[in-house]
């Protein structure tokens, strides 16, 4: 796990520091190993090697330089400063190539030896930066995309290590919930020494003086899926950089319900010369309701539209997916009208109104109901949409009513005469009877 870290830490690495001559072409280079630790006195020296790999069908001209960091933002991600050559983390003088500019073949790997030399008067502490190597691109090739790569290299100089930080603050993230996202913590961790580090701790949860159990899940390397009762924090070990600080963002996905929640953060660093647990709690509340306001139809020129009106009155930033099923007078499904992605979020205590897109023309004559599979919440609640929305004309049962109707009437019409014609037939034969 902590290998997958660091492979992900390093492509973010890579992101923030490779540049990128765009135009035409690409030019594709690897190394390894993804990262190389040191521990390092002052005055010594110490080599390691990198294995540089043309990943082309063509020779390619491979050139090294150094790329000193000092910190990242409160996500993690690597932060690119000017910082003068005398800084005293500014390790680019210690570093040197025994071949700064190698030749590969096609597809050719070579190995390249790298050295590390710390000055007799370097700063205890860690010290962080890139070896990154990218192709040398002649003017007349036509290639001019130049992906870079980097292999990070972490150097530990040994003296008076200074382990020291603290919680800044523990917060629901951006004091938002959001529907679609579960809730999510922010942690904001300061380093304070001159030691990177990798804190790591757990949130567990309460309602009504009760824990939530099963409130974090995830797959093992064989694919099982394993359920925790608190939410891990730092659960791969990202490091903090010294004197930096950074955010660390565990959520709340399973097994949430309604009501208010008071959650307990236990996190644990390295303090002095010894690991400390720091404890912070935090009250929230979950008020997940929407219901809707109102649901018609509306033709226009060249289409049919639903316009649903939805009003939000919880606490949590909703956002509704799923679709609506159009249903004839029968019952029968004629359409379905997808919610797009894209949707916006609707606010704690806003009426927001939706125009969906249903056909491309006129609606036809008759009656409608719709069936609600829009879902909504942090437990996916159905959204309740009444059923009866519209007529737009005399409906196909009305019609078939009246034709019934019709023949009915004409049918009785039809026996009366032949009744009254019979009636006159007999008594004309009575008469004629009578008379003889």
């Amino acid at each position: 796990m902590i290998r997958k870290n660091l492979k992900k830490l390093l492509l973010i690495f890579f992101i923030s520091f490779l540049f990128f001559e765009i135009s035409f072409g690409v030019s594709g280079a690897g190394v390894r190993p993804l990262r190389t630790n040191l521990e390092i006195s002052p005055g010594e020296t110490k080599s390691f090697g990198l294995t540089i790999i043309n990943n082309e069908n063509y020779n390619q001209v491979m050139e090294a330089e150094f790329q000193t960091y000092v910190s990242h933002d409160e996500n993690g991600y690597p932060v690119a400063e000017n910082i003068e050559e005398d800084d005293f983390r500014n390790i680019s003088s210690w570093i040197s190539f025994e071949e700064k500019r190698i030749s590969l073949g096609p597809n050719e790997e070579k190995n390249v030896k790298v050295s590390v030399s710390v000055p007799e008067n370097a700063v205890p502490g860690g010290k962080y930066g890139a070896l990154i190597y990218g192709p040398v691109l002649a003017e007349s090739s036509g290639v001019s995309f130049r992906a870079r790569v980097a292999s990070l290299l972490l150097v530990q100089v040994s003296g008076e290590e200074i382990y020291d930080g603290e919680v800044n603050y523990f917060k629901i993230k951006e004091e938002k919930i959001y529907s679609d996202q579960g809730v999510v913590f922010d942690i904001n961790f300061k380093n304070e020494g001159n030691i990177h580090v990798s804190p790591k701790g757990s949130v567990a949860l309460l309602k009504e003086g009760n824990k939530i159990l099963n409130i974090f899940s995830f797959l093992d390397k064989d694919g099982k899926k394993l359920t925790l009762d608190e939410i891990p924090v730092n659960r791969n070990l990202n490091f903090v950089l010294p004197k930096i600080e950074r955010s660390f963002n565990p959520s709340w996905t399973e097994n949430i319900n309604e009501g208010e929640f008071e959650a307990t953060l236990n996190f644990i660093f390295k303090k002095g010369g010894e690991f400390i647990k720091e404890e912070e709690k935090i009250v929230f509340e979950i008020d997940d309701s929407l219901e809707t306001e109102s649901f018609e139809i509306k033709e226009e020129e060249e289409k049919t539209i639903f316009v649903l009106s939805i009003k939000n009155n919880g606490n949590i930033y909703q956002k509704i997916s799923g679709n609506i099923d159009v249903l004839n007078e029968f019952d029968f499904k004629v359409a379905e009208v997808l919610i797009p992605e894209n949707i916006e979020y609707i606010k704690p205590e806003e009426t927001k109104e939706f125009r969906l897109d249903f056909l491309d023309s006129k609606l036809p004559d008759g009656k409608y109901s719709v069936n609600s599979n829009v879902t909504y919440g942090l437990t996916d609640k159905i959204l309740e949409i009444e059923s009866s929305f519209g007529f737009s004309g005399p409906s196909y049962l009305l019609i078939f009513s009246i034709i019934l109707l019709i023949i009915i009437l004409v049918f009785i019409v039809y026996i009366w005469k032949e009744r009254k014609k019979n009636k006159i037939k007999k008594d004309l034969l009575r008469k004629d009877i009578l008379k003889k």
